[in-house]
């Protein structure tokens, strides 16, 4: 049986177009897409190096391609303070399969519910994010004008959500959905980021698919959670920017 590791692998070097994970390399991919980012990031998955960076850094990271040699993230480190980069934080990403996830009660005097973030909920899922701390709406990747469909809440018995996650098809990985959770300040510490997060899971493995827990380096708290709950590593990445950019200071 495939696990859900091998297959989030597997999906990961299709998707990037990487004939193999298993040997030491270091793969530099140019993306179109990433034009004007500022941003280079470097992976690590199985045994290789990933770098992807916009068409305009193509000239400095053309050199750290090797077909023998996966560079560490020390190495990526040391190349970017000789282009006057800098590394600004990184992140990890962790799937489990289904019968791995730990069991995770939802704490008393809370419920879960469902959410149609499409229809009746919008309003009311909005308004509880714009009254959020920017800085966790921004690191659970919530978009305000553009809310999942695929939304779980915790509630109170004022209905009042104190808890919220949901989830979107990872273009890395389209069987695996990529996860994004906050708690509301007054119910941390009681289980139940790990109970809605469980509660998200287990409406994703009902219809097929797999959950991916990504997170920053920046926040282990949100590791904590992921781990709490089964998962297990399977890529990790370091993100570089110049030393003037902003994110630098972030």
């Amino acid at each position: 049986m495939v696990s859900a590791q091998q297959r989030y692998l597997a999906d990961f070097r299709t998707s990037l177009g990487i004939d193999r994970l298993d040997v030491p390399a270091t793969h530099v991919l140019i993306e179109d897409d990433r034009a004007g980012s500022n941003l280079i990031v470097g992976y690590v998955a199985e045994a290789a190096t990933i770098v992807r960076a916009a068409p305009e850094h193509a000239d400095i990271v053309a050199p750290l391609a090797s077909t023998d040699r996966a560079r560490s993230f020390d190495d990526l480190r040391e190349w970017a303070t000789t282009q006057g980069w800098v590394e600004f934080d990184g992140g990890l990403s962790h799937v489990a399969d289904p019968e791995d996830i730990r069991p995770a009660p939802v704490p008393d005097g809370l419920r879960a519910v469902r959410l149609d973030s499409n229809g009746a909920d919008n309003e009311r899922v909005v308004g509880w994010l714009e009254a959020a701390d920017p800085a966790d709406v921004d690191e659970a990747d919530f978009e305000l004008d553009e809310l999942d469909d695929r939304m779980v809440a915790l509630v109170d018995h004022d209905e009042r959500i104190v808890a919220l996650a949901s989830c979107y098809p990872w273009d890395l990985a389209p069987t695996f959905e990529d996860i994004g959770v906050i708690v509301a300040p007054d119910v941390r510490g009681r289980g139940a980021g790990r109970a809605v997060v469980r509660t998200l899971l287990d409406d994703l493995h009902a219809d097929g698919q797999c959950g991916l827990y990504r997170c920053n380096w920046s926040n282990p708290t949100s590791r904590r959670l992921a781990l709490g709950l089964g998962f297990e590593l399977v890529t990790d990445l370091i993100a570089l920017c110049p030393e003037g950019d902003p994110k630098a200071a972030s």
